[in-house]
C-alpha cells in the first residue's frame, strides 16, 4: 500500500474514530454555553464553503482515477465529464450558500445538504482525494447534527444586497475561467495563456457563447469549454434571481390587531411609554394565547422594542418575551428591549439577555412639588415674571377647535426652525393636526390670546401618573416652558395626581459607578465627548430644574458584540421616521375609529 494512502487511511479512521464523536460531543454539551453554541452553529458553514471551494478547484485538475476507465465501458455518457458537472455544480452552490448557511437559513441547509450528498460519491470515484472527501463528509455530518439551528426564515433583500450578489456571481464566473486557463496543460490548447490572455479569452467565451475559434486538443480541454457555458449560465442565474426578487417585505399591523393591543396595554401596561406602543410607526407581536404584546420596529436586521413586554401575568410576561425571542431567531434578527426600568432584570436574565443603563426618567412628584426653597429660586423669578406681563396657562380638551389646533400649529412651525430640533419618533409623537386635536394640551398664552408654548398629554400606564409628549415653544419669550411645566404639575395636583413623567435624560449618570461595566464606562464617555452635539446634559439640566427623582432606565440586549449595530438601529428608528408607513397606519386607524387615542380603551387622558 502506498505510504500517502496508508496515511490518509489512518487520518480517516482517527477522524471517525476519535474526533468526530468528540466534535459531536462538543455540539451536543454546548448547548448550554453561548459562545460554544455560537462555535457550532458556525462551523458548518465555514466547512461547507470551504468544500465547496475545493470542489471547484478540484475540477481545474485534469488528473481522474482510474476507476473511472472501468465505469466509462458501462455508461451512457462519459463519466469523467458528468462527476466534472456534478463537482462543479454542486462546489458553486456549496460556496455561494455558505454565507446563507451562516446565518442559518433553512432553506440554504437543505440545498447544502442535498449538495453534499450528490457530490460526496464523485469524490470515491473520480479521485484519490481523501482530504476533501473528509472534509466534505465532515460537514455533511455537522449540517445533520446541527439541522434543528438552521431554521431561519429567507428574507428578500434590498436593491443593495442584490447589486452585490449579482456583481460577486459574475465575478466567480470570471474567477474561474481565468484560472482555468492560466493553469490549463499547454497541450489543451496548444498555446501557453498568461494570465492576461486567460482573463481575455474567458470573456470572449462568455459574451461569444464559445464561438472564438479556441480548439481543445484534449478531453479535458473539451470539458473545459463545456464547463464554462455551464458556470456562466448558473452565475447568470443566481445574479438575475437576486435582482428580480421582491425588494422589501413590511408587515403591517392590521387595525384590529392594533385596537387588541391598545386594549390590553390599557389594562396591563405600567409604563409612561405606553401610549407610543401602538403608535403607526410600530408592529405589533401578540403571544400565542393573545394575553401578551410586544411593540416593535426593525432596522438593520435588528428588532428595537419599546420599553418592557406587556402581559396579564408573569408567566403571560416569560412566555411572549420567549416567543419573540424565538420569532426574531428565526428571522435572523438582533433584539433589544429600549427604555426599559429594572423590574424585570430577573425575567430577562433567565431568557439570557443582560441590561445595560443608558439613562435616568426623572419623575416629579406633584404633591410635594414647590416653588419655595433656594434651589428654586431661579424658576420662581422666571413664573413671577411672566405673570406680571399678563402671561397665562389654559388648559384645552380634547378635541380642539380649529382655531386653537391654527395657533397650536403656528408654534410647532417656528419650533421646527429653531437649530436642532427636528421631529422625532419610536419613543415620542409627531406633530399632525388630526393626533393634536385628539389629545388634551395646556398652552401659554398672552394677553392677547397668542400662543407661546404648548404640551400635549398622553395616557401613563402608571398608576396615579400624567406624562406628556410634544413640547415646543416660540423663540421668544425665553422661559415659557419653564412657566408651562410649573403651571401644568400644580393642575395635575389639583386632579389628584401622584407624579408626573418628564421622560428619560439619555445617558444621565452612566457609568459612574465604581463597579460600572466595560460598556457602561463607554457609554459615560461617549456622553462626556459628545455633549458639545447632542446636549444631554442640558437636557438633565432642564429636566433637574423641577426637583424630581431619577429613576434608571436600560436598554435589553444578548451580547455585548451587538451594541453597536443595536445604537445604529436605535438612530435609525427615533431619527430617521417613515413618514409614508405613519400616515398609512393615521388613515386605517381613523377608519377603525381607534386613531390615536380616540376609543375608549384609551381615554386615559385628563378629563377637566
Amino acid at each position: 500500500v502506498p505510504s500517502g494512502k496508508a496515511l490518509a487511511a489512518v487520518l480517516l479512521y482517527r477522524i471517525a474514530d476519535i474526533w468526530l464523536p468528540f466534535v459531536v460531543g462538543v455540539v451536543l454539551q454546548g448547548g448550554q454555553q453561548r459562545e460554544v453554541r455560537w462555535v457550532t452553529e458556525r462551523l458548518p458553514a465555514v466547512l461547507a464553503g470551504v468544500s465547496g471551494l475545493l470542489a471547484v478547484l478540484s475540477v481545474l485538475e485534469p488528473s481522474l482515477s482510474r476507476r473511472l476507465n472501468h465505469i466509462r465501458d458501462y455508461s451512457l455518457t462519459d463519466p469523467a465529464d458528468l462527476s466534472r458537472h456534478i463537482t462543479l455544480i454542486a462546489g458553486f452552490f456549496l460556496l455561494f450558500l455558505s454565507w446563507s448557511l451562516w446565518r442559518r437559513k433553512r432553506i440554504a441547509w437543505i440545498v447544502s445538504t442535498v449538495m453534499l450528498i450528490v457530490m460526496i460519491p464523485t469524490y470515491l470515484v473520480e479521485r484519490d482525494d481523501e482530504f476533501a472527501l473528509a472534509l466534505a463528509i465532515g460537514a455533511l455530518a455537522l449540517l445533520v447534527v446541527e439541522r434543528h439551528h438552521f431554521r431561519v426564515r429567507s428574507d428578500l433583500p434590498t436593491i443593495g444586497r442584490g447589486i452585490l450578489q449579482f456583481v460577486a456571481s459574475l465575478l466567480f464566473a470570471v474567477a474561474y475561467g481565468t484560472l482555468g486557463f492560466f493553469l490549463i496543460d499547454k497541450r489543451a490548447f496548444r498555446i501557453d495563456f498568461t494570465l492576461g490572455e486567460a482573463v481575455r479569452e474567458t470573456l470572449r467565451q462568455f459574451f461569444t457563447l464559445g464561438s472564438t475559434g479556441l480548439h481543445p486538443h484534449t478531453r479535458y480541454a473539451d470539458w473545459f469549454l463545456d464547463s464554462l457555458q455551464i458556470v456562466g449560465v448558473l452565475s447568470v442565474t443566481f445574479a438575475l434571481f437576486s435582482l428580480i426578487r421582491p425588494v422589501v417585505w413590511r408587515r403591517r399591523t392590521l387595525p384590529r390587531e392594533r385596537a387588541h393591543a391598545a386594549a390590553l396595554i390599557a389594562a396591563h401596561g405600567d409604563s409612561s411609554l405606553d401610549f407610543f406602543k401602538t403608535w403607526p410607526d410600530k408592529t405589533i407581536f401578540f403571544s400565542s394565547t393573545g394575553n401578551g404584546v410586544i411593540a416593535y420596529r426593525v432596522a438593520l436586521s435588528c428588532a428595537i422594542a419599546l420599553g418592557d413586554p406587556v402581559a396579564t401575568d408573569d408567566e403571560e410576561f416569560d412566555r411572549v418575551l420567549a416567543e419573540f425571542l424565538d420569532f426574531c431567531d428565526a428571522n435572523d434578527w438582533l433584539v433589544a428591549f429600549h427604555q426599559t426600568p429594572e423590574t424585570r432584570r430577573d425575567a430577562y436574565r433567565r431568557a439570557g439577555l443582560s441590561m445595560l443603563k443608558i439613562g435616568e426618567d426623572a419623575i416629579v412628584d406633584v404633591t410635594t412639588f414647590s416653588l419655595s426653597g433656594k434651589p428654586m429660586k431661579h424658576l420662581r423669578a422666571t413664573v413671577n415674571q411672566f405673570d406680571r406681563n399678563d402671561y397665562r396657562a389654559v388648559w384645552h380638551d380634547a378635541p380642539l377647535d380649529d382655531a386653537t389646533l391654527e395657533r397650536v400649529r403656528e408654534v410647532s412651525d417656528e419650533w421646527l426652525t429653531i437649530d436642532g430640533r427636528r421631529e422625532r419618533s419610536f419613543t415620542l409623537g409627531q406633530y399632525s393636526d388630526a393626533y393634536i386635536r385628539s389629545t388634551p394640551i395646556m398652552t401659554i398664552e398672552d394677553a392677547d390670546g397668542r400662543v407661546v408654548a404648548f404640551t400635549n398629554l398622553v395616557s401613563d400606564g402608571v398608576e396615579g401618573e400624567a406624562t406628556i409628549d410634544l413640547m415646543r415653544r416660540r423663540h421668544e419669550p425665553s422661559g415659557s416652558m419653564d412657566v408651562l411645566q410649573v403651571r401644568l404639575i400644580e393642575l395635575l395636583r389639583e386632579r389628584g395626581y401622584r407624579t408626573f413623567s418628564l421622560g428619560m435624560a439619555p445617558f444621565a449618570e452612566v457609568g459612574t459607578e465604581p463597579g460600572a461595566t466595560i460598556p457602561e464606562r463607554a457609554v459615560h464617555l461617549f456622553y462626556e465627548r459628545f455633549n458639545r452635539f447632542f446636549s444631554y446634559k442640558g437636557l438633565r439640566d432642564y429636566k433637574n430644574k423641577f426637583q424630581p427623582r431619577w429613576e434608571p432606565r436600560y436598554i435589553v440586549f444578548a451580547s455585548e458584540v451587538q451594541l453597536p449595530r443595536i445604537a445604529l438601529a436605535l438612530l435609525r428608528v427615533t431619527e430617521l421616521s417613515d413618514e409614508k408607513l405613519v400616515q398609512q397606519a393615521l388613515r386605517d386607524a381613523e377608519r377603525e375609529d381607534i386613531a390615536m387615542g380616540q376609543g375608549e380603551h384609551r381615554r386615559r387622558f385628563i378629563i377637566g
